[in-house]
This record gives C-alpha cells, sequence and structure tokens, in this order.
C-alpha cells in the first residue's frame, strides 16, 4: 500500500492535470488563444510545483490541504468525465472516485440522521450536495430537508455573529 505522503501527492498531481484540462475547456476562447491556454497550463503547473515543495517537506498536513482542495468539485458519477478521471485516480493512487464519494456519502448520511449541521464544512457539504440533488432531479422531501438544516445553521450563525456584535458594543 502506497504510504500515505505519497498517495495525496499522486492524487493531488492527478487533479490537478485534470483541473489544469477542465480550466481550458471552459475558459471562452482559450481554445483558440494560445496565450491564454499557456498561462493556464503555467498557473496550475505553479500550483504543482508549491504542491511538491510541500510533499518535499513532508509536511502531511499541508498535503492533506492540498487534497481537500483538490477535491472542492469533482465530477459527479453521472458526468462524462467520471470513469475516466477514476481511472487515472485509481491507476495511480490505487483508489478513485468512488472511494471519495463513499466517504462523502457517509458524513451526508450521517448529518441527515443528525438533523442538525454543526459546522461550516458541514454547510459547504450540504450545500455542494443540494446542487447535485436538485440537477439529478431528487425528491422535494429530500431538498427540503437539507434546505431546512442550511436555513438553520445560516441562522444559528446570524444569531452568534449578532450576540457578538452586541458583546463588542457593549465593551466599547
Amino acid at each position: 500500500m502506497m504510504k500515505e505522503l505519497d498517495f495525496y501527492k499522486q492524487w493531488c498531481c492527478v487533479m490537478l492535470n485534470y483541473l489544469c484540462k477542465q480550466d481550458i475547456e471552459t475558459s471562452e476562447g482559450v481554445l483558440n488563444n494560445a496565450d491564454a491556454r499557456l498561462k493556464a497550463i503555467q498557473r496550475f503547473d505553479d500550483l504543482k510545483n508549491k504542491m511538491l515543495i510541500d510533499f518535499k517537506k513532508g509536511s502531511i498536513t499541508k498535503m492533506k490541504r492540498w487534497f481537500s482542495a483538490c477535491n472542492e468539485n469533482p465530477p459527479y458519477p453521472n458526468e462524462p468525465d467520471y470513469p475516466i478521471l477514476n481511472a487515472q485516480l485509481l491507476a495511480a493512487c490505487g483508489k478513485g472516485l468512488d472511494d471519495l464519494f463513499k466517504k462523502r456519502w457517509e458524513r451526508i448520511a450521517k448529518i441527515k440522521e443528525r438533523g442538525k449541521l454543526r459546522t461550516d464544512s458541514e454547510f459547504y457539504l450540504i450545500n455542494e450536495h443540494m446542487d447535485y440533488l436538485i440537477n439529478m432531479g431528487a425528491p422535494d422531501e429530500e431538498t427540503e430537508l437539507f434546505d431546512s438544516m442550511l436555513f438553520d445553521y445560516e441562522e444559528r450563525a446570524r444569531k452568534r455573529r449578532e450576540k457578538r456584535e452586541k458583546q463588542e458594543k457593549d465593551k466599547s
């Protein structure tokens, strides 16, 4: 089995190559503009070099951050890029998007069972999951449940912010 640090490096390299390709393909006019295409490639090469510096330093914390950043918006199983990227990751790392989504589905199931969001990362995960549900045409009950969780979390955050602002004002 691949060491954890090596795993993160391989995964991030594959994902950065994918993200670079996506950036080039989705940017208007880039396909016909060699300079813009070159700049996009250079931008991702710079990111990859920064990631490799963290790898060489042996910083597992920074490599985990790279991993999280690279996986913020992977293709979903119903998208055409999914099988290709999944195969590339499996070949390079021994794990693929299926493993990533399995963990994600498990986290979503725990949140759903709990019925409440606790952290900003859970908020962003569920917000992204809502986009997925809407695109997949999920039942209204499912989207309404997660939508109410998002709303409740935002309300609690607003109340905390107002309380903090009041306390700061009272100190003044």
